[in-house]
């Protein structure tokens, strides 16, 4: 939902062809392995003359969610595009705490997650724990005009979970490699043995002719 300090904004915004079966798989397994992304925000918006907006942005663990390769506190990724297509000089985006919003309006100090400086197109990507969370549309450099904003908030989960890697214990790397060293010469040894008996079975050639003048 798209809110502003006075009044909500809003603006509403085949497959079928057969594949090969190792393309499908490949397709199916590429699929399952992809990121799941919720949009939280696909709209234009109008941010009024000297004022801001705000969009909720709430982050949820989905239950098959790992971590991924960002921080390991960090449940998803909050991924804002935007750009201004009239009005206004250039609009400051920033990601806020959803608590923070409310003190925002209040006139009371908050803090701020991520922010970018006041430019007419950009992007914003930070890496969050669960919680609730707000992106912000500042449009405080122009005091005449509104600003009409493109705004794209996805948020971006991994599927691929974190696996803890763990070292061996002594007793159990010297195992692995006696077994390692057992294995290969029993292959060395079945390979000899084969080859004495192809060599011994191998019937004698016979003499070659003799050409008398």
């Amino acid at each position: 939902m798209i809110r502003t300090d006075r009044a909500a904004l809003l603006t509403p915004c085949g497959f079928g062809a057969a594949l090969p079966i190792p393309v499908a798989l490949a397709f199916l397994l590429a699929l399952a392995a992809a990121p799941q992304r919720d949009t939280a925000a696909n709209d234009t918006v109008e941010v009024p003359a000297g004022r801001w907006v705000w969009i909720d942005v709430p982050v949820r663990r989905a239950p098959d969610v790992g971590q991924a390769s960002w921080p390991v506190s960090a449940t998803a990724l909050v991924d804002c595009r935007y750009s201004v297509e009239s009005g206004g000089s250039g609009v400051r985006v920033t990601l806020l705490a959803r608590e923070d919003v409310d003190r925002l309006r209040a006139g009371e100090a908050h803090g701020a997650i991520a922010g970018a400086a006041y430019a007419r197109t950009g992007a914003l990507r930070h890496a969050v724990p669960e919680g609730d969370y707000a992106i912000v549309v500042d449009n405080g450099l122009e005091g005449r005009t509104p600003a009409r904003v493109r705004l794209v908030v996805t948020v971006v989960y991994p599927r691929v979970r974190q696996v803890e890697v763990r070292g061996a214990s002594p007793g159990r790397k010297a195992a692995a490699i006696g077994l390692s060293a057992l294995f290969l010469a029993g292959v060395w040894l079945f390979a000899g043995r084969r080859v004495l008996r192809a060599c011994r079975e191998r019937p004698p050639e016979p003499p070659p002719p003799s050409f008398w003048l």
